[in-house]
């Protein structure tokens, strides 16, 4: 069996690590376990070891090597920096962190994407793209594939910005997060040239919602939530139970469905994640949204309160 040896290296401090690297690393974690049940077949086994680095090192820290090579000499990814408010904070003075440029966009967190495509270019294989899938009419499971079910703040929209946030409650286990993350990708990589040509900067940002505190901040009602420009794709929420979220929390938790065209998907079809991308980049009529309280839906209350239980930790990973 061939083995691929992935290192990741990040900031440490008093074993706590900037939000960015924290959710590289939540990335990391989910793609290695996805890939090590796709690859298997393929006599592929993923191992991946994460350095510690101390803050004079903070230059090196996000960085993903694959067998020894930096995934910038891999792909088509060009790397900057950017103030990082966590680093800031951890080092106690002003810090600047790691960003890359990815598919015509920047992130802050290197994206499952871009680690799925290295892996793979690395491998010399070629990636098999994930169908969109569509509801069962009746099973009342979660209709997700076999096995189912970067905390980075994006400011409030400017002229010329498409920023767009993916908030979710789980990568490594929930389906219909990875299934909606992949289409999400897809969907920003068939409008990219349409983007380019309009002239807008694309943010991305994919946030792991991962306790009741970052949900009051994000308004979080239901996972997962895609937002361009703030508003939500799909104004009503409607849920429906996810057996294996469940089963990662010990209780009942609703996952997300999205209603399109007069169907319910369980992921939604990238066309209607294009649709709405579009219609922030060419000025369609502004959204009419109902201001209204937050209040954190008792869905995700169940969901917080039994991952604290059972990790015993103030802020569970959803790992």
């Amino acid at each position: 069996m061939k083995t691929l040896n992935i290192e990741w290296r990040h900031l440490d401090v008093d074993g706590e690590t900037c939000d960015r690297c924290y959710d590289t690393g939540e990335n990391l974690h989910a793609e290695v376990k996805r890939l090590n049940r796709k690859l298997e077949s393929e006599g592929v086994k993923i191992e991946w070891t994460d350095t510690k680095l101390n803050g004079s090192a903070l230059m090196h820290s996000n960085t993903i090597l694959f067998d020894g090579m930096p995934m910038e000499e891999i792909l088509d990814i060009s790397v900057s920096e950017n103030y990082c408010a966590s680093c800031s904070t951890l080092l106690k003075q002003e810090s600047y962190c790691r960003s890359v440029f990815y598919d015509g966009a920047e992130y802050e967190d290197i994206p499952a994407k871009a680690i799925r495509e290295a892996v793979y270019k690395v491998l010399g294989l070629e990636e098999q793209v994930a169908t969109e899938m569509l509801l069962p009419g009746s099973n009342g499971g979660c209709g997700c594939k076999p096995g189912c079910c970067g905390e980075e703040e994006v400011s409030a929209p400017q002229e010329n910005v498409i920023a767009i946030e993916l908030l979710y409650l789980d990568l490594s286990v929930c389906t219909r997060c990875q299934g909606t993350e992949e289409v999400l990708d897809a969907a920003f990589y068939d409008v990219s040239k349409v983007l380019e040509a309009s002239g807008k900067k694309v943010l991305v940002s994919k946030v792991h919602v991962r306790n009741e505190e970052l949900a009051r901040k994000y308004q979080f009602l239901s996972s997962p939530t895609i937002r361009v420009n703030g508003h939500d794709i799909q104004m009503e929420v409607k849920e429906s139970y996810c057996e294996s979220c469940g089963d990662l929390c010990g209780d009942e938790v609703d996952c997300r469905l999205w209603d399109y065209n007069g169907q319910e998907y369980t992921v939604p079809p990238k066309s209607m994640i294009v649709d709405a991308i579009l219609k922030e980049v060419y000025g369609a009529a502004p959204y009419k949204e109902e201001v209204k309280e937050y209040v954190l839906p008792e869905n995700l209350k169940r969901f917080y309160r039994t991952m604290k239980e059972k990790s015993g930790k103030s802020h569970s990973s959803c790992c």
